[in-house]
């Protein structure tokens, strides 16, 4: 949004001014999580995460009290045409949860079979993607 420092550093700009649309005859899979609601709450018990979280969503978003993983809110992480993959729990990444970010071994299973095709999770896993995960397929 217009008036705010771009945290990106002008990588959101540059594919959206270069990229507008999404390239037809593609299928897209959009990866993103809810794990953290962004707050300036502080004197209510605002965590550290809500407090990074309010002040990375609101330049991106033009609103901090969002869900999101800390660093890129739900509602901007997705293509509306895409596969749209919500995973309620992890963090942006490895600096913000190092034990339990998108690229974390136990994450994994969450996500990359939309990549790659119908590769089979993980029976460790396989138990408690339900409550995990959202996806949200579009309709061709």
């Amino acid at each position: 949004p217009k008036g705010f420092v771009d945290q990106t550093r002008g990588l959101l700009n540059y594919v959206n001014d270069r990229y507008p649309d999404t390239f037809h005859n593609m299928n897209y899979v959009c990866i993103g999580a809810t794990s953290v609601q962004g707050s300036t709450k502080i004197f209510q018990g605002a965590s550290l995460d809500e407090l990074i979280a309010y002040w990375s969503y609101l330049p991106l978003a033009g609103n901090g009290n969002l869900l999101g993983d800390g660093i890129i809110p739900w509602d901007i992480s997705c293509l509306p045409s895409a596969t749209q993959v919500r995973l309620d729990s992890v963090k942006h990444s490895n600096l913000t949860d190092k034990d339990n970010w998108y690229g974390s071994e136990q994450n994994i299973d969450y996500w990359v079979h939309h990549l790659i095709g119908s590769v089979p999770m993980s029976s460790a896993n396989a138990g408690i993607v339900e409550d995990a995960v959202s996806v949200v397929k579009p309709e061709i």
